[in-house]
């Protein structure tokens, strides 16, 4: 999806937090480089061109794109905070269009913002080729044991990174014939189409990908309740609302089997 729409960014995640505090921002960058030191796939590029099957190649060594910026420079010490917000707000736009190139860039970066003396915004851009947001709180947690770590000339203690070939391998060696012939048992004399009722006919043809979104607040009491049926289950949220919209489902096509697809990280 990515190469098909390269202007668009749909596989760009962006997350930021404030940091209170002093941040040496060498140490930040040299605990970063930490990261991709520890993890292979964090410097991976992928090739697709001139090639039987994409590539995903792992590379010896990549260093980070790391940037500081201190706005007292930029701005002026008496820059307000919404010249400031609006300052970052840009900034954080400005990531997101320069995206990442699959085949050359290392596809995760970082920016370290001093917004007042002793207040910091880390920006931490990726590719969700590499990660989610599973991953990303793991890697933040590396980070600052780390980075606590150099701050005191000291050596972190983490556990041992399992190699991403491991992953790869066990990947590879997995029976997808058989894989197949078990969803394909599984789905047998599964043959309609269950949708929900449109207005207006969808035409086939080359419709550009578009991002959409719909707000709207549950309130607390459904929201506790939500969080505690999927506890109770051991599931997660996102599971509790696909049971919804297979039920949904099942009620505009008044059917007990509802099958829909749903594109995943994994």
């Amino acid at each position: 999806h990515a190469l098909y729409e390269k202007d668009k960014s749909i596989y760009f995640e962006q997350m930021s937090f404030r940091i209170q505090g002093e941040l040496e921002p060498d140490i930040a960058e040299q605990s970063i480089n930490e990261l991709l030191k520890r993890h292979d796939i964090l410097r991976t590029v992928f090739v697709h061109e001139n090639t039987d099957r994409p590539l995903q190649v792992l590379l010896i060594e990549r260093l980070i794109d790391f940037f500081y910026i201190d706005l007292r420079k930029i701005q002026g010490s008496k820059a307000g905070e919404s010249q400031k917000k609006s300052y970052r707000e840009e900034l954080k736009n400005k990531d997101r269009r320069r995206s990442f190139d699959l085949g050359r860039d290392v596809m995760m970066r970082v920016t370290a913002i001093l917004v007042n003396p002793c207040d910091y915004e880390l920006i931490w851009s990726y590719h969700h080729i590499l990660m989610d947001g599973w991953c990303i709180s793991i890697l933040i947690s590396e980070f600052f044991t780390i980075y606590n770590a150099f701050l005191q000339r000291k050596t972190y203690q983490l556990p041992s990174a399992k190699p991403y070939r491991v992953f790869i391998q066990w990947l590879e060696k997995k029976d997808k014939k058989e894989s197949k012939e078990f969803w394909r048992t599984y789905l047998d004399s599964y043959e309609e189409v269950v949708c929900i009722p449109r207005l207006h006919v969808f035409k086939p043809g080359n419709h550009p990908y578009k991002i959409k979104s719909l707000s709207f607040l549950l309130g607390r009491e459904k929201t506790i309740t939500l969080n505690q049926l999927a506890a109770k289950n051991h599931l997660t949220l996102n599971t509790i609302v696909q049971a919804g919209w297979g039920i949904l489902r099942g009620k505009y096509n008044r059917k007990q089997d509802v099958v829909f697809g749903a594109v995943v990280s994994g």
